[in-house]
């Protein structure tokens, strides 16, 4: 700071040093070379030299390369002269002693100070710049790459170019009951409900074809019933919740995620955006809410009451005399890994879910004398919608 002061070290060294830090800055996590990186030093002396002379002070040349030296052994000794040969001429007077140098001008000393100065404040910033970067590379390891974007949780809220998404379900089914009901081609349908959201002032763009599934192995399937064709505008402060089929294998159903491209609203332009999780761990997906029925082994009618939140509320079988025996759960019978139990009185029922539409499984009856039918075996499904 005092050789800043008092004009010693010149301000492009400043300039230098704030240069030389945004550069690190910037290419602290890359492998990309710069006019920046740690010198040699003998580009770190060159550079001390061109600035110094820059200043005009003039400095010596740097030393010619040294004369070889002479051989170790004794010098030979010269040859005879041949017999008759005239004597060699007698060597001239010597040579008129060149004239001394010239005396170089004595610099002042303010000078030669100076010059001193600026080379010791060259050379300790060159040395501390390589330093400080060769430490940097030392102590800062590199950070690691970001593998992709995180899934959002199932259920939970995300926005994306201004458009709120929210998965509320995610069923499987071989049958969907739309206008008119389709089947599915490829082994099953995924039927997810997306909740979408405008909260802007404006209208903004759904493509459908944006919205596309993602399987455990990388497989992308975009939304079948010719829905990728058609894109919705979502005007301001709107709020839909949409259906989205996907006809996709029943193989590839587990672990499938619900992809949200960033796309333009001709849709030529397209990035990666959200991913959603469906909760799909399991294969099945949720239970579709309602009244199941179906029949038993000797053809009696059956049904149960199923709840949002895969609840087993009641379980209903027909005798032969027309009875009804109904099982009741204490409180709710909760699936989980697809499968439940119910137990009440003399009746008891085990079930398990195949996927969100389609059940099976058998009903005891022991010790009742109304519903004195032993064990059956039981079918039961839902449609899909």
């Amino acid at each position: 700071v005092r050789l800043r002061q008092l004009g010693v070290v010149p301000a492009g060294f400043d300039n230098l040093l704030r240069r030389l830090n945004d550069d690190r800055k910037r290419t602290k996590y890359d492998d990309k070379p710069t006019r920046f990186d740690p010198m040699t030093f003998a580009q770190a002396q060159a550079s001390v030299r061109i600035v110094i002379e820059s200043l005009g002070v003039k400095l010596a040349p740097e030393p010619p390369d040294a004369p070889p030296a002479p051989p170790l052994g004794p010098p030979e000794a010269p040859a005879p002269p041949e017999a008759g040969a005239p004597p060699p001429p007698e060597p001239e007077a010597a040579a008129a002693a060149a004239p001394p140098p010239p005396a170089h001008r004595l610099r002042r000393p303010g000078v030669a100070l100076t010059a001193a100065a600026i080379v010791a404040a060259a050379a300790i910033v060159v040395v501390a710049l390589i330093a400080f970067q060769a430490g940097e590379q030392q102590k800062s390891p590199r950070k690691p790459r970001r593998a992709g974007a995180a899934p959002i949780g199932y259920g939970r809220k995300a926005t994306l170019a201004g458009v709120s998404y929210q998965v509320d379900t995610a069923r499987i089914g071989d049958r969907a009951a739309f206008q008119p009901p389709i089947t599915s081609r490829r082994g099953t349908f995924v039927l997810v409900y997306l909740r979408v959201v405008n909260p802007t002032d404006r209208t903004l763009p759904l493509r459908f074809d944006a919205l596309r599934l993602q399987t455990r192995e990388g497989v992308v399937y975009e939304p079948t019933a010719n829905l990728a064709r058609f894109t919705l505008a979502l005007t301001k402060n709107a709020r839909q919740e949409l259906p989205v089929p996907y006809d996709v294998p029943r193989s590839s159903v587990r672990g499938a995620r619900l992809l949200v491209q960033r796309t333009s609203a001709s849709g030529a332009r397209r990035r990666s955006g959200l991913i959603l999780d469906l909760a799909l761990g399991d294969g099945l997906g949720e239970l579709m809410p309602g009244t199941w029925r179906g029949r038993t082994s000797q053809g009696l009618p059956f049904s149960m009451r199923i709840e949002k939140g895969d609840v087993v509320r009641s379980v209903t079988v027909r005798g032969r005399s027309g009875r009804e025996c109904t099982v009741r759960a204490r409180g709710a019978a909760f699936v989980e890994g697809g499968l439940f139990r119910m137990h009440t009185g003399a009746l008891s029922v085990d079930g398990r879910f195949s996927s969100s539409i389609d059940a099976s499984g058998a009903v005891t009856s022991a010790g009742s004398q109304r519903c004195a039918f032993g064990t059956l075996r039981w079918r039961a499904r839902t449609d899909l919608r």
